[in-house]
């Protein structure tokens, strides 16, 4: 998570929600989370757990999310979607104990330290997320620099709010803020859009 939004998800740590309540939050539930100025919180505490199943526990939780991200990306809400959220939201004494211990700091301050090679992983899966929305939506690119293009300009086709294929725009933004820092890195680091025979183009990195 970008430094900022790990401090916000620290100052939010008291607005966090029940695992069951948030993993049937729809279009709907985001609207009224934001109409009681709670939207915020709920948002960060994603970010954070997002965060913590796909680059922390050594990957442990990785392929849970990724599938339940897959279904529910297909809008597909039937039995194998309930029971990965069940499985989901019995991590959720697991998660705020490493929330507690590695975020927040014994004083009280935000742990903002990510490693490059979690820089590398966080930026190639909020690609690909984008990547894939807007592969849904029709949009094609021919190249990597493409696409970082329209994601830097905003022109990506993200479907909007109410939509269960919307993403908020500060996803968006902190993904191009992630490649901004790894080019920063140095010149061996570079991305390719890979073609897949089952689904969208993916990114992934070239030294």
């Amino acid at each position: 998570m970008r430094p900022k939004y790990i401090r916000s998800a620290v100052e939010n740590r008291e607005g966090f929600i029940p695992f069951e309540q948030m993993v049937v939050i729809d279009g709907a539930g985001w609207h009224a989370l934001l109409a009681e100025g709670k939207v915020w919180a709920v948002y960060m505490q994603s970010m954070s757990l997002l965060h913590w199943m796909y680059f922390e526990q050594d990957g442990e939780h990785r392929e849970l999310i990724e599938e339940y991200v897959a279904t529910i990306s297909r809008q597909a809400r039937g039995e194998r979607a309930k029971e990965l959220a069940d499985q989901i939201i019995a991590l959720e004494d697991e998660f705020l104990a490493w929330f507690d211990a590695n975020v927040i700091l014994p004083d009280g301050e935000p742990n903002v330290e990510l490693s490059q090679d979690k820089m590398v992983e966080a930026f190639v899966a909020m690609g690909n997320s984008h990547l894939a929305r807007a592969h849904a939506r029709g949009q094609q690119f021919e190249t990597f620099d493409e696409f970082m293009e329209h994601a830097r300009n905003g022109t990506l086709d993200i479907a909007p709010l109410g939509d269960s294929q919307w993403l908020p725009d500060t996803l968006r933004e902190e993904m191009v803020w992630r490649y901004d820092g790894l080019l920063q890195t140095g010149p061996e680091i570079g991305f390719v859009l890979s073609d897949s025979v089952a689904g969208p183009p993916t990114i992934s990195m070239q030294r």
